[in-house]
C-alpha cells in the first residue's frame, strides 16, 4: 500500500502542519517537505530545522519561477 501523502499549505496551516509533523516523528516517521520560494514553506523550514532538527538543503528550479508577495 503507499502511503506517501501531498498536502498542499499556506500560512494559517503552519501552525496545524507543525503539530503534525512534530506528532509524526515522536513515532519515527520521515517527512520531506517542498515548495521552497513560498514564505509558508520558508517558515514551516525553518521552525522544524530549530525545533526538531530536521534539514534543508538547497534547491535549484527550472523556470517558470514564481515571484510570491
Amino acid at each position: 500500500m503507499d502511503r506517501r501523502r501531498d498536502i498542499c499549505f499556506r500560512g494559517d496551516l503552519i501552525e496545524p502542519l507543525f503539530g503534525l509533523i512534530r506528532r509524526a516523528c515522536t513515532v519515527g516517521a520521515r517527512i520531506a517537505i517542498a515548495d521552497p520560494g513560498r514564505p509558508p514553506f520558508q517558515t514551516l523550514a525553518s521552525r522544524c530545522v530549530s525545533e526538531l532538527g530536521a534539514w534543508t538543503e538547497p534547491v535549484i528550479t527550472p523556470e517558470p519561477l514564481v515571484a510570491w508577495p
